[in-house]
């Protein structure tokens, strides 16, 4: 029975950290997550949403449709911007949670080149 509620708390937790909607985080976790403006490269492929911050170790999980838009456009492998995010508390998230951080509530403030 214990082993089957841990496996209830982790799919929980995964959807949660799938989406990066705010609405699917406690208002505790939510209070955590960062108004910051940052610029990095942005990249997308299947399986693969990821934002690099110039100032980031590692990449973020982000799910975008206006990033997504702008990607498409571009033909190109990678987009530089520069945008405005609520950046998430370090933990897991995305595909296999393999990123340390994810960011919602994007506003693209400016494409690179």
């Amino acid at each position: 029975m214990l082993g089957v509620a841990g496996i209830l708390v982790t799919i929980s937790t995964g959807l949660a950290s799938l989406t990066c909607d705010l609405d699917a985080f406690s208002d505790e976790v939510q209070a955590q997550f960062e108004s910051k403006e940052v610029t990095g490269t942005y990249r997308r492929s299947l399986e693969v949403s990821a934002f690099l911050a110039d100032s980031a170790k590692s990449e973020w999980w982000v799910f975008d449709k206006e990033l997504t838009r702008l990607y498409e456009r571009s033909n190109a492998g990678l987009i530089r911007v520069r945008l405005s995010a609520r950046i998430s508390p370090k933990e897991k998230y995305g595909h296999l949670g393999v990123y340390t951080h994810c960011i919602t509530e994007i506003s693209v403030l400016e494409v690179l080149t």
